[in-house]
Parts: C-alpha cells; structure tokens; sequence
C-alpha cells in the first residue's frame, strides 16, 4: 500500500467532556481532518501526540488547550479554554474518647459550594450525615467515619 501525499491542508478540530470535575479529569477528542499526526497542549506543561486521550488537571484554574494538526502541506491550531473547579480533600479534625459518649466531629474545605458527607464506610457506605459539624450517637465500640 502506498501513501498518497495530501492535497490539502489539515483542520485542527476537537472536542472535551469533563469527566470529573472533582479529580480534574478530561477527556478530549481530536475530530481533525487531514492530519497526519497531532499535537495536545493541555496548557500546564503536559502534553499528548494521541487523537483521543484524558487528562488530569492538578489544580483549579483556567487552562488554554491547544490541538495541532499536522501534514505535509502544514498546521492547523485550534485553542479552546476550559475552566475547572476542583474540590480539595476535606480537613477533618480527629477525635476519640476512652468511654461510652457522644463526639463533636468537624470537617472543612476551601469549597464553600461543597457539600461534606459523612459516611460509615470507605466505599459504598450508609450516608449518616451532611454538613461540616456532626455529633454522633452514643458509641460505645471504636468507630470510623468517612468524610
């Protein structure tokens, strides 16, 4: 099989979904015609040569993505932004007690339209609270919450 050269200068085109928000993760296609390679420009210094591929933001921001299509006839740029909110890891403060009792349990994030949930298991828990301050009932064996 023999590769024609192009007759035609590529478009750079491209679509995105934000995947989660929370975690900073984006998907991104590249609907480019003509292209013989690409190149992703996530615009916080990494980068991808894939037509299809996801990304993972660090940090909440606004950021330029740029897609270039490349042939032998030249490049095509297109710049799309993406703005991105993500939540941090709640802060939680710790607390114990040697008796039966009651505790006062408070976690906090730089969101403030963050929602904290309290559950009584890492994954697939019962949801037994939300908002930042929870007393519990009365405990009388070790007990964890997840937040």
């Amino acid at each position: 099989m023999t590769s024609l050269p192009a007759t035609v200068p590529p478009t750079s085109s491209f679509s995105y979904s934000v995947v989660n928000e929370c975690a900073g993760l984006v998907s991104f296609s590249s609907s480019s015609a003509n292209a013989v390679s690409l190149e992703w420009d996530f615009g916080d210094n990494s980068s991808s040569n894939e037509s299809t591929t996801t990304h993972q933001f660090s940090s909440s921001g606004v950021y330029n993505v740029r897609l270039v299509a490349i042939n032998e006839l030249g490049t095509d740029t297109l710049e799309q932004s993406i703005s991105l909110n993500l939540v941090n890891t709640p802060t939680v403060e710790n607390s114990n007690s040697c008796t039966p009792s009651s505790l006062n349990l408070s976690a906090s994030t730089n969101n403030p339209d963050a929602t904290i949930n309290w559950f009584d298991a890492a994954s697939n828990g019962n949801l037994v609270y939300s908002g930042n301050n929870y007393t519990t009932d009365l405990l009388n064996n070790t007990t964890t919450f997840y937040v």
